[in-house]
């Protein structure tokens, strides 16, 4: 949830005895909030934005907007009011959504990630509203696009939120709870490509991540080094906390008859992103270099996770990781790229673009870092040199053509 600015926190109004006007830290704009009673909402309370970056202004309207509540609601009609949306239709939807995801055996993760988003600002938007009028829903939508516009949210950003909404709205009038849906806007999905790291700029981070293991003999540094590694060696992984959640069991080594003494490394992950279960295989310098070092490091049971598997809180420890890659990447003027900032999640990126400068073929790409041909292409390589080339040769033929070029010589 967006944090108060408790110097911005302005109450006791007369007339207005629960209305607080307050800004968020994230966004210039103020807020309203009052209490109308337990059937509205969660708490009884209702937030609203005022629009106002002045605070005179702001609590002029928020006055307005307390006043105007109570003189368009009776008495009775709040007491007796059964239209709240998060308890009708939102969390229904989500407790619907999550025992359709376990049962698929999917990430849960996701239905708790969109559940906070709705939770955290969503939800203070649609409080206290009769969602059967359309016409009211429109205005609270538009609302809330403006809202998080002025968070300088990305639209990529907003655009889930809104699809989001969407898909509750869907739920709400399929259980007969809605007349119609709303209008609720649609975004052109920006997928702006993240810069990758080049190999040499990877090798330098690597390098002063042992370094600071050598000054500090923490053994933190010494795993994340691995773990950074693990992600430039096997792309069917996204970073994040998936990789993290790989245990031992999960991992197999296949003998290879032609390489004897050069087994392939074999991982199997489970709910990712676009599949609950996808297979694939290490680089074979990380299982040499970094996987053989591990076993005899932690000596590792099967239930044992790969990396740092005596950390139980596994998303405090990527937010650990995390920190201190950026950290270390800024240090070394290498995390903002072309204006663009490289966390990462730009080492995924690096992978696509190594592979496919490697085998030329989208198809073993798309596979081999768990996502489809069309997302490759518009996500990790619309600004590839060797992806724009072989376009380019496919829109002008004619340039390569052996009758092309012994036509050019001649001229």
């Amino acid at each position: 949830m967006p944090k108060v600015i408790k110097s911005s926190v302005k109450n006791n109004f007369k007339g207005c005895p629960t209305l607080r006007v307050f800004q968020y830290e994230n966004s210039k704009k103020y807020y309203c909030m009052f209490y109308v009673g337990g059937s509205f909402g969660t708490r009884g309370t209702i937030i609203r934005p005022t629009k106002e970056h002045n605070r005179k202004f702001a609590i002029t309207k928020a006055k307005e907007e307390y006043r105007n509540f109570f003189l368009n609601n009776k008495k009775e009609d709040i007491k007796k009011n059964t239209f709240d949306f998060t308890k009708d239709i939102a969390l229904p939807y989500f407790e619907t959504r999550h025992k359709q995801y376990k049962v698929r055996d999917k990430n849960l993760a996701y239905v708790k990630k969109d559940k906070n988003r709705y939770l955290n600002y969503i939800k203070n938007f649609l409080d206290g509203i009769d969602y059967r009028e359309e016409e009211l829903m429109n205005t609270a939508i538009l609302d809330l696009v403006d809202d998080l516009k002025e968070r300088k949210m990305r639209k990529t950003t907003i655009s889930k939120y809104m699809n989001s909404l969407s898909l509750m709205c869907k739920y709400g009038q399929r259980k007969g709870k809605m007349k119609a849906i709303p209008d609720i806007p649609t975004f052109t999905r920006i997928n702006e490509e993240v810069p990758p790291y080049f190999p040499q700029e990877l090798k330098k981070i690597s390098t002063e991540i042992l370094n600071q293991y050598k000054q500090t003999e923490d053994s933190f540094y010494l795993e994340m080094n691995d773990f950074v590694n693990f992600l430039r060696s096997f792309g069917a992984v996204r970073p994040g906390l998936n990789p993290l959640m790989i245990k031992y069991s999960q991992c197999s080594l296949i003998k290879d008859n032609e390489n004897p003494n050069d087994p392939v490394l074999q991982i199997t992950l489970f709910n990712t992103k676009n599949k609950a279960r996808k297979t694939g295989t290490v680089h074979n310098y990380w299982t040499q270099n970094h996987y053989f070092n591990l076993i005899k490091r932690h000596k590792h049971t099967l239930e044992n996770y790969l990396f740092y598997p005596k950390e139980k809180n596994r998303p405090k420890l990527y937010e650990k990781i995390r920190k201190t890659f950026v950290r270390i990447s800024s240090e070394l003027n290498l995390y903002i790229f072309n204006g663009r900032p490289r966390p990462m999640y730009s080492i995924r990126h690096s992978v696509a673009k190594k592979r496919f400068k490697e085998t030329g073929s989208l198809e073993v790409v798309a596979d081999s870092i768990n996502t489809s041909v069309p997302i490759l292409k518009s996500n990790y390589l619309n600004e590839d040199e060797q992806f724009v080339l072989e376009k380019h040769k496919k829109t002008y033929p004619e340039l390569y053509s052996k009758k092309s070029k012994v036509r050019m010589k001649a001229e």
